[in-house]
């Protein structure tokens, strides 16, 4: 049984946005659902669950009283507007539209505010959003479900399992789906596949970066908080748990990365001397989103880049004062990469034939332009702080651009360009 809490605790710590902190789904057995994220667990004893939102059943005989009020639309929170909206509960036009919201007393003196009822009678079934906190046992849970990662989100810890059946040992990755608790647990493989595993089989559990191009600590959203019996405390990210030696708990450990200075470190603790699981918040998480294109689509700053042939004149390339004007505007800012181009291109080859360059603008008596040679090609190129290819073949170029002025993406190949006015 320490073995499943040990799992369940720690499966959570790397999906829970900076925002609302819904990473895991429990469904209990009274049909209550609850979405948020463990809070903490001692071994042994119950678990406490940080909720974001739940549906909450309890039989009828346990509510003495409920009372309705009309709240306005403008008066609601946003997560209650966007569930309003969402489940067609409100009533009237504009801001002047209402919905029912309650409170419930309870026999034992407990009272629940601004909830949604959907079931009273024999069993009472109500909406809360808002954030609370449920002491839960082990046995009260059916499952535990976790959201699917989105393919443009490159940001993320994956498992790998260390699987023994019989004689037979063999490793396998994937994205942390779902467990039934001291049963079975589930892996979204590479291959598109969910594959099952009976919990008891696992000998080894890593947590292993999604995205190679990130630390582990810029892809893990919350952080592990470990207290110790002796009163000692480590924090940091579980990366792995180990159960080589079977049902023998005090020679089962864990380790434990830590980040000091920017230096990650890591201890090896022996899981019978914990006293309690904690998560917290991580301030260093930097999801990176990509985007899908098709092969030959390419935008910059996410926004479609059109594509012109320039004309070559005397081994100079012109860009006429019209092109200019309908060009693409970026604001100079401050920040490090102010232009982003992200293309799916046909091969590797292809990204090295794009050059980012200034072209120098010419004033001529009937009309002005601007111009590049193949000289400036080379010596005048803006080198890009990043280029990065991620698993969804985006390929990212990122440039700091701290000058004004106009500003050509060429391919040396194709004479194709795109033009970009720095302001």
């Amino acid at each position: 049984m320490r073995k499943l809490l040990i799992l369940i605790t720690v499966a959570f710590a790397f999906f829970i946005p900076a925002k609302a902190q819904v990473v895991q789904t429990l469904n209990l057995k009274d049909g209550s659902v609850l979405y948020g994220f463990m809070r903490s667990q001692k071994p042994g004893s119950n678990c406490f669950f940080q909720t974001e939102k739940a549906v909450i059943v309890m039989e009828g005989k346990k509510v003495k009283d409920i009372t309705t009020k009309k709240v306005l639309y403008k008066n609601l929170s946003d997560e209650w507007k966007q569930w309003a909206e969402e489940h067609e509960v409100l009533y009237g036009l504009g801001d002047n539209r209402e919905m029912t919201m309650s409170t419930l007393i309870c026999t034992d003196g407990k009272q629940v505010n601004d909830v949604y009822i959907l079931e009273k009678g024999q069993t009472v079934k109500y909406v809360e959003n808002a954030p609370n906190s449920y002491a839960l046992s082990w046995d009260d849970i059916v499952s535990i479900q976790q959201p699917w990662r989105t393919n443009t989100l490159l940001s993320g810890i994956n498992r790998s399992f260390t699987v023994k059946k019989g004689n037979t040992t063999r490793v396998v990755d994937g994205q942390y789906i779902k467990e039934i608790p001291g049963k079975t647990i589930y892996l979204y493989e590479e291959d598109g596949v969910v594959e099952s595993f009976d919990i008891f089989d696992l000998i080894k559990d890593k947590s292993i970066k999604n995205n190679p191009n990130q630390s582990l600590f810029e892809q893990s959203m919350l952080l592990d908080e470990i207290e110790m019996k002796n009163g000692t405390t480590y924090k940091g990210i579980i990366t792995e748990r180990n159960y080589e030696y079977g049902s023998k708990l005090n020679e089962s450990y864990l380790l434990m990365t830590s980040l000091t200075g920017g230096v990650e470190s890591t201890t090896s603790i022996k899981m019978s001397d914990v006293a309690e699981y904690r998560k917290l918040r991580n301030t260093d998480y930097k999801p990176v989103y990509d985007i899908l294109l098709r092969p030959g689509d390419m935008v910059i700053n996410r926004e479609e880049a059109v594509k012109v042939k320039l004309d070559e004149d005397d081994n100079k390339f012109i860009v006429e004062e019209e092109m200019a004007e309908k060009s693409m505007k970026v604001n100079r800012s401050t920040q490090k990469d102010n232009l982003v181009v992200e293309a799916n291109f046909q091969d590797e080859k292809e990204g090295l034939n794009y050059i980012l360059v200034q072209a120098k603008k010419v004033s001529k008596k009937k009309s002005n332009h601007y111009e590049f040679d193949y000289a400036d090609l080379i010596k005048s190129s803006v080198v890009p702080t990043e280029v990065v290819t991620s698993m969804n073949h985006t390929t990212k170029l990122a440039f700091c651009l701290s000058d004004v002025g106009l500003y050509v993406l060429f391919n040396k190949v194709t004479k194709d360009a795109v033009i970009i006015m720095v302001e």
